[in-house]
């Protein structure tokens, strides 16, 4: 499953907002089993995505510098999507690895 970009897709609600269980009773995200496969399936869906973004690129640039197509606008906002997709992976991968290291340095 891969995510497309939507400008106007509503914003996710953090895990730390209260929100109803199926009982209609409110609870809190809180780290448990369900929160850190939900994390894990986010960073697998945004892997896949970047992945997406980045083959679109390079089948619109081969198609732009074959003379396949000549829709330059598509092909440089193709780019710059995979571009910034791949910025955002980076990002977070970095966060990622600093909070491991912070945590190992609380250990010591």
């Amino acid at each position: 499953m891969t995510i497309a970009f939507n400008p106007n897709a509503p914003v996710a609600i953090p895990e730390t907002v209260a929100r109803p269980t199926q009982t209609g009773q409110t609870q809190t995200g809180h780290a448990n089993e369900a929160n850190r496969a939900d994390f894990g399936d986010r960073v697998r869906e945004l892997v896949e995505s970047v992945d997406h973004e980045q083959k679109v690129a390079e089948v619109a640039a081969n198609d732009f510098a074959e003379g396949r197509s000549n829709d330059i606008h598509g092909t440089m906002i193709a780019q710059q999507r995979a571009e910034v997709s791949f910025r955002l992976l980076a990002s977070v991968r970095n966060r990622a690895l600093e909070a491991y290291r912070e945590i190992m340095r609380m250990g010591a």
